[in-house]
């Protein structure tokens, strides 16, 4: 919806059971209306936030992963698939990733999800198998 378009988790309301318990009891017209889901809901919304905001179409949220590679997680994304840690799992060739990595941090244009799924599994790893 149009919290998750920009990152924000705005489901909270929904989890009070009182609130769930009240709205499930109002007839349908105030749920559905001219074919519009949630039509009570968005008429609330719309007095707090201009209908074109959220009647837009929704987009994704993407983390800023080729910034937070070259900033806040350069030295994680170094130590994290460093050809020691990589032989320490034991699950991958760190040959490729490290080649990986050292394109990406020259600034050449490579597949930065797969960097991110290798650091995340590497952190994983480190906290969840290698601390047993």
């Amino acid at each position: 919806g149009a919290t998750m378009s920009v990152g924000l988790e705005g489901r909270e309301p929904m989890l009070d059971h009182k609130l769930i318990e009240y709205l499930a009891q109002l007839p349908s017209n105030f749920k559905i209306r001219d074919g519009v889901n949630k039509w009570l809901l968005k008429e609330i919304v719309h007095k707090y936030i201009p209908k074109e905001l959220m009647e837009r179409p929704k987009r994704p949220f993407i983390a800023p992963l080729m910034i937070w590679f070259r900033d806040e997680l350069k030295e994680q994304l170094r130590y994290y698939l460093s050809e020691t840690n990589l032989a320490k799992t034991g699950v991958f060739n760190p040959t490729p990733i490290i080649a990986l990595r050292e394109d990406y941090l020259a600034g050449k244009k490579v597949n930065y999800q797969k960097l991110w799924q290798l650091l995340v599994f590497q952190l994983w790893y480190d906290r969840w198998i290698e601390k047993l």
